[in-house]
């Protein structure tokens, strides 16, 4: 028997899997001071090696916790494989979009490597997995915004 979904957990659970909702894990690669607190979001820069697409987050899986004040959901593990690499790329972030609707393209969530990784060899292999928390989408930064 599934366990039920309540309070927080399903209105998040709720918002993650809208079909109106796109949510898209992003890398980038340009270089982020590991002094900065907080990252302009016009400043990211996404990788470009052959065989990288961002990859839409569609497969949430609840976290039951025994709040019903508090929702959280992991997206399992997101895989980047390189294709014929032409130049070395480095991965200096993971960045995470909404869209819900016709509504601008907001910044999400951006996780700062604390080392980077390099992608130098066809099949170079890089993984990530995203844990949502609950979140107001209008508090959210509107991508390309510069206001």
């Amino acid at each position: 028997m599934a366990a039920t979904l309540t309070g927080e957990l399903a209105a998040l659970m709720s918002q993650l899997e809208d079909p109106d909702t796109a949510i898209v894990a992003h890398l980038g690669k340009n270089p982020i001071p590991s002094t900065v607190d907080v990252i302009d979001p016009t400043t990211l820069v996404e990788c470009d090696f052959p065989g990288y697409a961002p990859v839409k987050l569609t497969d949430w899986e609840p976290i039951f916790l025994d709040d019903d004040n508090y929702g959280e959901a992991d997206s399992g593990e997101v895989d980047w494989t390189a294709g014929a690499v032409v130049a070395a790329q480095v991965i200096t972030c993971v960045f995470v979009t909404v869209q819900v609707g016709d509504s601008p393209e907001r910044i999400w969530d951006v996780i700062v490597l604390p080392e980077p990784v390099a992608i130098n060899l066809p099949g170079d292999l890089f993984w990530f997995s995203f844990r949502a928390q609950s979140a107001n989408i209008d508090s959210l930064p509107v991508l390309g915004d510069d206001s």
